[in-house]
């Protein structure tokens, strides 16, 4: 099952809670940890399949394509704050 992320629906899950982020803490970093807390609160992303139902290698992918898209954040955040 190829994983296919929501972006406009986490663009709003970030831009909504970027006050939850303390000053001068990584963007990336303090999401990625709120979604190895409860990955499975971030199944609303995914077009398809549920954390529960997911192998290893599918989790990994999931993983890596919720860190890919943060990463925009952080250097977003950076340019702001120069």
């Amino acid at each position: 099952m190829e994983q296919v992320l929501d972006k406009q629906a986490l663009d709003m899950l970030v831009f909504s809670n970027l006050n939850k982020v303390p000053y001068g803490e990584n963007i990336k970093e303090y999401f990625m940890n709120e979604f190895r807390k409860s990955p499975l609160d971030w199944d609303q992303f995914f077009k398809e399949g549920s954390w529960t139902e997911l192998d290893e290698s599918a989790r990994a992918e999931r993983e890596s394509i919720i860190d890919g898209a943060l990463v925009n954040f952080d250097l977003k955040r950076a340019t702001l704050d120069l």
